[in-house]
């Protein structure tokens, strides 16, 4: 399908993995000057357009953080201007059949299933203990690059959004800053960007908890597919390839962190594990309610 694009990608074919250094200044190279060519190439100008394209990476094994998530999504959504779209998907492998009865069920009944390629399982069960130290193929990468690929061949959109199914996602305030123009359009992941020592290497990324990504970055992702790191931990290898293709990082104020004793108000885009006692509390509008919480700044 890409055969136009194979002399400019070819010299690649015999590279290891994208890491770093002189491959990824070359790759980069040869995906931003052919970019244009391969967006269209992939799907012509015939796809349905949607703002947001949300995915929440998740393993079969975590059905009560989908049932969260799927409680507050539409009453959210009610907030949304009525000039603004999003969808949301939650990404599970399926190479494992040990779950595939129950999730055929689980997509009878609410049909937001994204069944990958891809092994299923809690990276954090395989690498907590290694933090910043190269585990091996990553469920969770593996899901995140797989539904980019799904994103661009299906819609056109401005933003592709991961999201962690332990994490709390106002899809109505990201809408609003993004109709506000706060948000860069092109050549951005933005999301709560920190520093860390990531597989041997100091560097800054953005953190997994919930990021978003332009259009044309995720196009770049397509591109490269085939040459990028798929190990964990996830957010350290999605910001090697960030730099692979020379995108921004972008940190954003409304991306916090309650475990870390972060501020919870109305502000917030995205809470990093959200406690029980304020999900339990979510407004008909799909809102957290910060007023009677320890994590509301006084």
């Amino acid at each position: 399908m890409h055969g136009l694009l194979l002399p400019c990608y070819a010299i690649f074919l015999l590279m290891p993995k994208i890491t770093d250094g002189t491959s990824m200044s070359l790759l980069a190279h040869h995906l931003k000057r052919n970019n244009r060519n391969y967006a269209t190439h992939i799907h012509g100008d015939a796809l349905p357009y949607v703002d947001l394209v949300a995915v929440a990476t998740s393993p079969a094994i975590w059905l009560n953080r989908r049932t969260l998530i799927r409680s507050q999504w539409p009453k959210n959504m009610k907030l949304v201007e009525s000039n603004s779209s999003a969808i949301l998907k939650f990404a599970i492998g399926q190479q494992s059949s040990s779950n595939s009865t129950s999730l055929n069920s689980e997509q009878d009944e609410h049909g937001d299933l994204l069944l990958l390629d891809c092994e299923d399982f809690d990276d954090a069960l395989l690498w907590e203990a290694q933090w910043g130290v190269e585990a091996g193929p990553s469920s969770t990468t593996q899901k995140v690059q797989l539904s980019i690929i799904w994103a661009v061949k299906n819609y056109k959109f401005a933003f592709f959004f991961r999201l962690g199914d332990d994490s709390y996602f106002r899809v109505d305030k990201f809408c609003e800053l993004l109709l506000a123009n706060k948000f860069p359009t092109n050549n951005a992941v933005i999301g709560k960007v920190v520093r860390a020592p990531i597989l041997g290497m100091e560097q800054e990324y953005v953190q997994g908890m919930g990021y978003a990504m332009t259009y044309d970055i995720c196009t770049f992702v397509v591109a490269a597919s085939p040459w990028l790191l798929v190990t964990a931990p996830e957010d350290g290898v999605v910001a090697r390839w960030m730099f692979a293709i020379g995108a921004r990082l972008v940190n954003h104020l409304g991306w916090r962190s309650l475990d870390l004793g972060e501020t919870c108000d109305v502000d917030m885009v995205v809470a990093h594990k959200l406690p029980a006692d304020l999900w339990s509390n979510i407004t008909e509008n799909g809102l957290v309610d910060c007023s009677h919480t320890e994590y509301t700044q006084t």
